[in-house]
C-alpha cells in the first residue's frame, strides 16, 4: 500500500503500472479520510455516546477501585506485620528503640543537640 515518506515528504506509491494504482486509488483515499486527525476525533466523540463506551468506562472504574482496595490490603497487613515484628523484636529485648535509628551523616547523636542547632548551653566563642 501508500505509504509516506517523511524525508521527501510525499506519498510512495509502490505500484508498477498506473492501471493498478488507478484501480486501488478509492481505497488509498477511503484510508486517507478514515486517518485523518478530524475524522477520527469525530468517531472517537460519536463512541461515547454509546452503551458500550459506557459500560466500558464503568468496568475500567470498577477495576481501578479494586486495585485501590487491593493495594491498600496489602498495605495494612504490611504495616501491621512490620508493627507486630517490632513489638515481638522489643518485647525480647527491651532496650532496643520502637523505631531504628539511623546515624546522622555529620555524626551528630540527638542528645547533643546539634541536630536542633543547640550547644547544650555551653558558649561557645569560636568562630
Amino acid at each position: 500500500m501508500a505509504s509516506w515518506d517523511d524525508e521527501l515528504r510525499a506519498w510512495r506509491m509502490p505500484f508498477r503500472s498506473f492501471e493498478k494504482l488507478r484501480r486501488r486509488w478509492p481505497n488509498i483515499e477511503k484510508a486517507a479520510r478514515h486517518a485523518d486527525p478530524e475524522e477520527r476525533k469525530r468517531r472517537r466523540e460519536a463512541a461515547r455516546d454509546t452503551e458500550a463506551y459506557k459500560s466500558s468506562k464503568m468496568r475500567n472504574a470498577e477495576r481501578r477501585r479494586q486495585t485501590v482496595l487491593a493495594i491498600g490490603e496489602v498495605l495494612k497487613r504490611f504495616c501491621e506485620e512490620s508493627h507486630d515484628q517490632l513489638h515481638a523484636r522489643r518485647a525480647t529485648s527491651p532496650s532496643l528503640p520502637l523505631r531504628p535509628q539511623e546515624p546522622h551523616p555529620q555524626g551528630f547523636t540527638d542528645e547533643s543537640g546539634a541536630r536542633r542547632g543547640h550547644d547544650n548551653g555551653k558558649a561557645s566563642n569560636s568562630p
